[in-house]
């Protein structure tokens, strides 16, 4: 009983996706922490493909991520030195290592 219930809560909103052309995007990048709460037909929903990097805020947010990412890179650059010149003081090859590959017919 309680089954039915549901399923006839649910039934105008299954109507109104119909109408509206489709199944919904279900094809949206993995649920972040930000999921708003809103309601669709008087029945709660996560909203899990939207996002809060939209204009002026996606762009700092693209602007703090290279950011960022520069100095992460700048800091472990002496490290990666050390670690290439160790490379390179053990093994007669180079440091970064180069292969040929071959697919279907040597091509």
């Amino acid at each position: 009983m309680a089954l039915g219930l549901a399923l006839s809560a649910l039934a105008p909103c299954v109507h109104a996706q119909a109408a509206a052309g489709g199944a919904g995007d279900l094809g949206c990048a993995a649920p972040s922490s930000w999921a708003p709460v809103r309601s669709d037909c008087g029945l709660p929903a996560v909203a899990l493909c939207e996002s809060p990097f939209l204009g002026v805020s996606g762009f700092a947010k693209r602007m703090e991520d290279l950011v960022l990412g520069l100095l992460i890179l700048l800091l472990i650059a002496p490290l990666l030195l050390l670690v290439a010149i160790g490379v390179k003081l053990s093994s007669p090859g180079p440091v970064l290592f180069c292969q040929r590959r071959y697919g279907l017919d040597g091509k």
